[in-house]
């Protein structure tokens, strides 16, 4: 649809697109039993992360936050989407080394949450958030789930928009953890986070 709408952007579809696409699809291939959890983020992975990431953010058609994209919808268990807000909420810039760097965060971030709690669980937690009572196949990856609390945090939220004292993000969190205890949902709830 986005491209219907765009129609000069259709231009931007050629076939070079499509030769640089292959690569990133050789890339994903390579990574395709990888989880964000499990994975070793040594300096071959970083390193040709960086130069797919950067390959993809510099087509018109894609640029940053397009190129996360890409990357999650080819390997949603390893790679995590970003928006500008969320990147900009972890004081990144859009650039490859700055995306390599986020997945090396939020892996270390995975981990802790799979330590304290075990990933099954928080699938579980998540689910019941949502208000389903039982777990199926079709769960979101614990990439998503954590892409879906980075843009409560940085876009709903708006931390890292205005400085404020670390007690005052604690008491934030806090509260925002009980309004999400609570019955109020779609643009109640919205209403509520945005006063935060």
């Amino acid at each position: 649809m986005y491209y219907r709408r765009r129609w000069p952007l259709k231009k931007l579809l050629g076939p070079q697109l499509w030769r640089d696409f292959n690569k990133v699809f050789n890339f994903v291939k390579k990574y395709c039993e990888e989880k964000l959890i499990t994975i070793n983020i040594d300096n071959d992975f970083q390193r040709e992360l960086v130069f797919i990431f950067d390959m993809l953010k510099s087509k018109k058609s894609i640029g940053s936050t397009g190129a996360s994209k890409v990357l999650h919808i080819l390997n949603p268990e390893l790679f995590i989407p970003r928006d500008t807000k969320i990147r900009k909420g972890f004081g990144l810039s859009g650039n490859g080394a700055s995306y390599a760097k986020f997945t090396v965060e939020l892996q270390r971030i995975a981990k802790e949450l799979d330590e304290k709690h075990g990933e099954r669980e928080i699938l579980e937690e998540h689910v019941r958030s949502l208000g389903w009572h039982q777990l199926n196949r079709n769960l979101e990856p614990l990439t998503k789930i954590i892409d879906e609390s980075n843009f409560l945090i940085f876009t709903r939220v708006g931390f890292r928009r205005r400085k404020c004292k670390v007690s005052n993000i604690e008491m934030r969190v806090k509260r925002i953890l009980e309004l999400l205890e609570t019955n109020l949902k779609g643009e109640v709830l919205e209403r509520k986070l945005k006063e935060l």
